[in-house]
């Protein structure tokens, strides 16, 4: 079987439950669902399971440890037990742009087979969102039955660069999100494991078990569990029985954990799988095999990692709750620069592990390892421009100035590197994920001279979210004229913002002021002086070759949209303008994808805005 899509069963089988504990660290198992030991949540189990067999597709929201992968397994097993459906599980951490294509196939093999009788539950989507957005549109478009389960954090992806089919969905098709919480659900939980500890508690205990479990069910399980040792609610005697039982390991074992389980618990924090063997050399080979043993870190493959977020989280604040997070920062980054020392390779996949996290990108990046890791990974041949793009998208994502001149820094001492990468290459595929990655590498504060964000957030106070094709109306801009003169020096044209703001950069989408700004950034974007100067060193010709042979009219036009985002000036110099691809756009099949490209057609072939007077 493919060793990325499973089969459910299969997963929840290879589970074991070495105790009593309600909730086994290794994860629910087939007996735990078999005999009712799932807490059940009706109210929405019953919804979910009515519209994935209806509608095709449902999405299941939730913050980290709020039951997400269990309600989907719950789901695929009741299914799967009426016996005329093959459940099927696809994690999207380990979903690359890499090895997507692989996915597909897979995807494409089994639907094959099982036709109408394939569900699939597509876990974790924002783990690897960009790749695993992909894959999930192609899903919605052969008519895959899929729950999909995320993390809130898959809305900062909604970018003008990415169709997030999430969002889509949430946004189109009403009622297709239910959104989870612990808190709703603890009470039930903690009494339910209470009465078969024996030891049913007062109202005024199970209050104080969910003011500090919070509405995380891994921190309620510790507390549950603590109470049943020691009859002692408080989150010092959950820290202190952590404490006590790493310490009986090490007795144990004759090793040291302490340390092991603090660096792999903060990378835990970041569900960062790292390289058994590395990890065994950093950390010693007893301590992982301990912790393995003890299911607080999960084997996948030849990688390990902490088996749920929520208990690096605490395992990391059990082991040093005094320590300030600027130290756990400078930990995590010293104990990655010696991996990365070992695995150069390993760069994209930390930092789209530590996108959300700037003060660790900024660490990380300012290490000497951090930096030869970049630039193995620019200059390697054997890395592909997509793993480049992932890195750029990832690390800049969001756009501290510190992060984009960094990042600035070191492509702009691989530039020749880069350009024969991008000669090379014969994937139109390819070539646009990197050249559409170059927007990002602009710092904010650029954005922030050119607009006046005080006024554009007493709008947004005043008037709520921007309705849809409003946006720009509403963008107040400061009509200062130093204002004026700094965009004027940075798009180097003399324009009034409004109207270039409104210019086809798809600017009517953005429903908010946040992404109005990022619009606006990707608009000044065009001045990066790095991205033209890989735009310029390219063998143009033998792109633009490439463009018109391309069987993909839409790659050919995205890919002209792109680098017409580094370069405003770019297409009216070259031979596309009387190029057949915008005639073949007629024959594209897919209304969304010829709908694109249109808008694309009218926004190049049309005299363009920035050209003297608007």
């Amino acid at each position: 079987m493919s060793s990325f899509i499973v089969y459910l069963e299969q997963r929840l089988e290879g589970r074991r439950r070495p105790g009593p504990d309600w909730f086994p660290e290794s994860g629910l198992t087939k007996l735990d669902f078999d005999f009712d030991y799932f807490t059940p949540r009706d109210i929405q189990e019953k919804p979910i399971r009515h519209a994935l067999l209806t509608r095709g597709f449902h999405i299941i929201e939730g913050q980290s440890a709020s039951g997400k992968t269990s309600l989907l397994e719950k789901l695929g097993h009741d299914i799967h037990k009426k016996g005329h459906y093959h459940v099927m599980v696809l994690d999207a951490g380990v979903v690359t742009h890499s090895n997507k294509k692989q996915i597909i196939s897979e995807l494409d093999n089994l639907h094959g087979s099982y036709g109408e009788r394939l569900i699939l539950l597509f876990d974790d989507m924002h783990r690897s969102f960009e790749p695993a957005n992909e894959i999930a549109h192609l899903i919605i478009e052969r008519r895959i039955r899929t729950i999909f389960a995320t993390r809130p954090s898959f809305r900062m992806y909604s970018d003008v660069k990415i169709r997030n089919i999430l969002l889509q969905l949430e946004q189109t098709v009403p009622g297709c999100v239910t959104k989870i919480t612990g808190d709703n659900i603890q009470t039930q939980i903690a009494d339910s494991a209470l009465k078969d500890y024996g030891i049913p508690a007062t109202n005024d205990q199970m209050k104080e078990i969910a003011s500090i479990a919070s509405g995380d069910l891994w921190v309620l399980k510790y507390v549950l569990e603590t109470y049943r040792k020691t009859k002692t609610i408080s989150a010092e005697k959950v820290y202190q029985s952590i404490r006590e039982r790493i310490i009986e390991l090490e007795s144990k074992s004759g090793t040291s954990l302490i340390e092991a389980t603090y660096l792999l618990g903060l990378a835990g924090i970041h569900e960062i799988p790292l390289k058994i063997d590395s990890v065994q050399a950093l950390v010693g080979p007893k301590s992982v095999e301990i912790l393995l043993q003890e299911s607080l870190l999960v084997k996948h493959g030849e990688r390990v990692a902490f088996y749920h977020t929520s208990l690096g989280k605490l395992f990391v604040e059990a082991i040093r709750p005094q320590q300030s997070k600027q130290n756990r920062v400078n930990d995590l980054a010293q104990f990655l620069e010696k991996y990365i020392a070992m695995h150069s390779d390993e760069i994209t996949l930390i930092f789209k592990r530590l996108c959300l996290d700037t003060n660790m990108l900024e660490a990380l990046l300012s290490s000497k390892s951090g930096h030869q890791a970049i630039f193995y990974l620019l200059s390697n041949q054997s890395k592909s421009l997509s793993d480049i793009a992932d890195f750029i998208t990832d690390a800049c994502r969001q756009g501290t100035n510190k992060i984009a001149e960094q990042i600035n820094h070191i492509i702009n001492s691989s530039v020749s590197d880069l350009v024969k990468k991008i000669d090379e290459e014969d994937s139109l595929s390819e070539i646009n994920f990197f050249l559409g990655s170059m927007p990002w590498i602009v710092p904010d504060d650029m954005v922030d001279k050119a607009i006046s964000i005080n006024a554009l957030m007493e709008k947004r106070q005043k008037d709520g979210d921007l309705g849809e094709n409003q946006c720009v109306y509403h963008l107040h801009i400061d009509e200062q004229k130093t204002h004026f003169e700094t965009v004027g020096e940075i798009l180097g044209r003399d324009i009034k913002l409004e109207q270039a703001i409104k210019s086809g950069m798809g600017c009517s989408r953005y429903q908010n002021i946040n992404k109005a700004h990022l619009c606006l950034k990707s608009i000044i974007s065009n001045s990066s002086a790095v991205s033209k100067k890989v735009l310029n060193a390219l063998d143009m010709l033998r792109l633009i070759q490439k463009i018109e042979s391309a069987k993909d009219t839409y790659l050919s036009i995205k890919l002209i949209h792109s680098i017409n985002w580094i370069d405003r000036d770019w297409f009216g110099k070259t031979s596309l303008q009387n190029s057949s691809v915008f005639e073949k756009i007629s024959s594209i099949e897919d209304p969304t994808q010829r709908h694109y490209c249109e808008q694309v057609r009218n926004m190049l072939l049309t005299p363009w805005m920035f050209a003297g007077k608007v």
